[in-house]
């Protein structure tokens, strides 16, 4: 999970990576494909994907609140 996900919000290359993680530059390369689309899998089986156009968005929230406004004890 912290190796798609420094992937992912870092933006490193693949060279910067491997060296964060001791692999090699094809390794990171192989790992991070693998990854992805595995954390997209698993974030859409729960309806978690991102809206990815801003029409998608509009229609996302008059459908449903955000899933976690009741769970926030911060939120008033």
């Amino acid at each position: 999970m912290l190796f798609i996900l420094t992937y992912l919000k870092q933006n490193l290359t693949h060279v910067m990576h491997g060296q964060i993680f001791h692999m090699s530059r094809s390794n990171v390369s192989k790992w991070a494909h693998l990854l992805h689309g595995a954390l997209n899998y698993a974030l859409s089986r729960q309806h978690l994907l991102p809206a990815r156009t801003a029409d998608e968005l509009t229609r996302r929230l008059r459908e449903e609140p955000p899933p976690t406004a009741a769970l926030t004890p911060f939120y008033p």
